[in-house]
């Protein structure tokens, strides 16, 4: 598979990177952490891998935190306010259904923000990750999206 295009919502005055692969029913976001490079992550063989087996079912959107990778640069570190914006802005461009959200190392914070302000149903951090690697729990995801595309865990 080619990388993605990166494409580019705006957050405020500022433009976040995102990308969109994978063909499934069901939306993933993939919140980032500390640091970021969506066009870099292709560039790893395994994560690439990992990646590629995430959109195999389901269509995952990730992006760059503002003032990492290719999104805009900041003078500040930002709020976890501006950081469930950002990831708002990546989803309403993408005219986001229901999803799952999977918070990478310090983006579970802002993740859970996106789950209680926006109709998402599932929160999947640290732990999860890395079984995901290991095909049985990749399956057990892959169920747990399905379960959450039917409805579980949507506000009235």
């Amino acid at each position: 598979m080619a990388v993605p295009v990166t494409r580019y919502a705006k957050s405020g005055d500022v433009h976040i990177a995102y990308q969109v692969f994978g063909s499934g029913a069901t939306d993933l976001v993939i919140v980032p952490g500390f640091i970021s490079h969506i066009e870099n992550y292709w560039e790893h063989p395994d994560l690439a891998r990992w990646l590629l087996r995430l959109g195999a079912f389901a269509r995952v959107i990730m992006f760059d935190k503002r003032g990492t990778g290719l999104s805009d640069p900041v003078s500040e570190v930002p709020s976890l306010d501006l950081r469930m914006d950002d990831a708002r802005a990546v989803m309403e461009g993408r005219r986001q259904r229901n999803c799952g959200i999977a918070g990478r190392v310090g983006g579970w914070r802002a993740g859970c923000l996106v789950c209680r302000n926006l109709s998402s149903a599932l929160l999947a951090t640290g732990a999860l990750w890395r079984l995901c690697a290991v095909p049985e729990c990749s399956r057990s995801l892959k169920n747990l999206l399905q379960i959450c595309g039917s409805g579980l865990g949507e506000r009235p």
